[in-house]
């Protein structure tokens, strides 16, 4: 098997420019520290993401 790296220069980070959707996640540091992240995101990529937390209480 022949395996090649790809490049970020290779990628098309806007290709999905102008969509949106839901990130539904638990409360933890670590989506927390994810979700402070997504204004970078949203401006590299022009997809809008829309954060809601989602608490453990409740569900099955």
């Amino acid at each position: 098997m022949v395996f090649t790296q790809a490049k970020a220069d290779d990628i098309n980070w806007r290709q999905f420019e102008g969509a949106s959707m839901v990130w539904a996640y638990d409360i933890h540091p670590y989506a927390d520290a994810v979700a402070a992240q997504l204004p970078e995101f949203e401006m590299l990529t022009g997809i809008k993401v829309t954060p809601e937390k989602m608490p453990k209480q409740g569900r099955r």
